[in-house]
C-alpha cells in the first residue's frame, strides 16, 4: 500500500512539474506581448497584464506542492 501511495504521488509530482512550466512558459509570452503591443506597436492590449497575474498565482500555487515534496 504504501509503495502504491509512493508511486501517485511521484506521478502527480511530475505532472505538477510540467503545468507549472507551462504556466511559466505562457506568462513569458503574455508579458513579451505586452511590452511588444505597447512599446512597438503602440497599441495597449488590457488581458495581457490579467492573465499573466492569475497564471503566476496558479503556478505559485502548484509549485508550493513540488516545493513541499
Amino acid at each position: 500500500m504504501k509503495n502504491v501511495i509512493i508511486n501517485i504521488s511521484n506521478f502527480l509530482d511530475r505532472y505538477v512539474n510540467y503545468i507549472c512550466g507551462a504556466l511559466l512558459g505562457l506568462m513569458t509570452i503574455s508579458v513579451l506581448a505586452g511590452v511588444l503591443f505597447r512599446y512597438v506597436f503602440l497599441s495597449h492590449i488590457g488581458w495581457t497584464e490579467e492573465i499573466s497575474r492569475y497564471l503566476m498565482v496558479w503556478a505559485a500555487s502548484l509549485a508550493v506542492s513540488v516545493g513541499i515534496k
